[in-house]
This record gives C-alpha cells, sequence and structure tokens, in this order.
C-alpha cells in the first residue's frame, strides 16, 4: 500500500481538489429541464420556434407531449405506453362516505323506534 495516498486534505487551497466541476456549470437534467420549460419567445431557434407554433403549444414541453399525444392516437404503441406510465396513479379514497356500507334508515313519525334495513 501507498502511504503517500493515506495524506489528508490541507484546509484552504489543496491542488487535489481542483480537479472538480467547474464554476457555473449545470448538470444534464437542469440543461433539458431549462429547455422544456421555455417559452415561445425565449427559443432561439427558428426551426423549433417553427415546431412550436405548428403543435399551437405555449412551451417546448408542451409540443412534446402534444407530438406524442398525435403519435399514440396515429397507432405508435411505445408513445402510448409513454402516457399511460406518464399518467398520476390514482388514489383509493380512505375514510370517505362510500368507503363504508351504506345504512338506510325508514323513519316513521308514527313510531318512536327507526327501522334499519
Amino acid at each position: 500500500m501507498n502511504q503517500n495516498n493515506l495524506v489528508p486534505f490541507k484546509k484552504g487551497f489543496d491542488e487535489r481538489r481542483q480537479v472538480g466541476r467547474k464554476t457555473g456549470s449545470k448538470n444534464i437534467s437542469t440543461i433539458i429541464d431549462d429547455v422544456l420549460n421555455q417559452g415561445i419567445a425565449e427559443v432561439k431557434s427558428p426551426e423549433l420556434k417553427a415546431l412550436i407554433n405548428r403543435q399551437k403549444s405555449r412551451t417546448v414541453k408542451e409540443a412534446i407531449v402534444n407530438a406524442i399525444v398525435k403519435n399514440a392516437l396515429s397507432g405508435e404503441l411505445k408513445s402510448a405506453q409513454w402516457l399511460v406510465e406518464m399518467l398520476p396513479e390514482e388514489k383509493e379514497v380512505e375514510n370517505s362516505y362510500f368507503s363504508q356500507p351504506i345504512e338506510i334508515h325508514i323513519v316513521n313519525p308514527e313510531q318512536k323506534e327507526k327501522a334499519i334495513l
């Protein structure tokens, strides 16, 4: 084992730490999110602007979803599968009026007791 590799980091400037990501650089998911949330006015590419306008969308993300819906409706199974996977899951309603059996009470004003069906 090389004992020189076991030297702890020094406080302040340490040349071993200077190889990391440059300041101001963005993660790829941040870049994609920024591009997808751009409005039509913010898009710089004329080709991309024309595609978004053709879809009659307000953002790049909306244009992409519209294109996927169009493909799914034309029979493309991958697009349909993606759309179904992106739908929010339906949650079971707990403690609602209909989660318990319904009781019906018939009240006859002449009787003092209720008849339960």
